[in-house]
């Protein structure tokens, strides 16, 4: 679901012939979008790509018992209605789930033409938030000093200017199991108590606690993507092997391979990493505290970067 999701990027509104649907989500998923009301049926294709000859041209489709396609070269072609029967993303309906789901009070309004929308309004820490869509890779800011945006694209969940407004990537707040609900209440609640928080990883590699450097860590190592990996679903468990992945990725990416070998398991490496941070630290009784071992809710090993207690 996470692929459809982001293609709400690319156009809108959003319209996939129901191959190209097939190959983004699965069946059951699709039934829950379809109850839900935000993939729906669209106008068939009158049209397609020829496939008889060497031309690359679109030709208008014909029916009689079966769907077909005459192209003047290469004659007469059958045609599956996968590639001509479309299905479009409902964005009112859409909308309407996330603050149904999240629990946020909705009032839909577009501020900028199939772009940006304000969704309606949020309550964190007794103050009234403002929640906002936006189909781009960095939300447009409003004039609010504070906001939460929820962005179509995907980029990680983040904190942005002073600190105060809060970019949420779409798919890190749908739920684990779409049977039970399209929208995760636990980790959107997660990321909007923490939305002053007061943990910060800097781009160059320090570590800030209260506006306090607790760690200098260098910029491309592997404890730095160690961290950054944290910093991605800040106060959220990340699963030791999806550490390990992120971080192997990234440092076989930074020598120039497609693979990272080492003898590391994904909790010897991640043990390894946290030591090494703690070792170099200014304050190191801190990096207990902002570094917690856990667990996932699938019961997996994982750490969290987070709040100090």
């Amino acid at each position: 679901m996470k692929q459809l999701f982001r293609r709400l990027s690319l156009a809108y509104p959003l319209i996939l012939t129901e191959r190209e649907l097939n190959r983004l989500i699965a069946l059951k998923e699709r039934r829950v979008l379809s109850q839900l009301g935000i993939l729906g049926p669209g106008k068939p294709l009158d049209a397609v790509e020829c496939k008889t000859c060497s031309t690359f041209h679109e030709i208008h489709v014909q029916s009689d018992e079966r769907i077909f396609y005459v192209c003047p070269d290469g004659g007469k072609e059958s045609v599956n209605p996968q590639d001509i029967n479309t299905w479009t993303v409902r964005y009112g309906e859409l909308f309407d789930s996330l603050s149904k789901g999240l629990g946020f009070d909705s009032q839909v309004v577009e501020l900028r033409e199939a772009t940006l929308w304000r969704l309606g309004t949020t309550q964190v820490d007794n103050a009234i938030i403002p929640v906002f869509f936006s189909r781009e890779k960095v939300a447009e800011p409003s004039k609010t000093p504070q906001e939460i945006t929820i962005v179509a694209s995907h980029q990680p969940s983040k904190f942005v200017s002073d600190d105060t407004r809060l970019v949420i990537a779409l798919e890190d707040i749908l739920a684990d199991n779409a049977n039970r609900g399209l929208w995760s209440k636990r980790k959107w609640a997660s990321l909007l108590t923490n939305r002053s928080r007061k943990t910060i990883f800097d781009s160059n590699g320090d570590l800030i606690v209260d506006g306090k450097r607790i760690a200098a860590i260098s910029p491309s190592s592997p404890p730095y993507y160690f961290v950054e990996a944290l910093n991605n679903k800040y106060n959220l468990a990340v699963s030791q092997d999806d550490i390990f992945s992120y971080c192997e990725q990234k440092i076989a990416r930074q020598k120039g391979t497609t693979e990272w070998k080492s003898e590391y398991t994904p909790q010897s490496f991640c043990n390894k990493m946290k030591a090494l941070i703690k070792h170099d630290a200014i304050d190191k009784k801190m990096i207990d505290q902002v570094i917690k071992h856990t667990r996932t809710t699938d019961g997996k090993n994982a750490y969290r970067l987070t709040r100090p207690d």
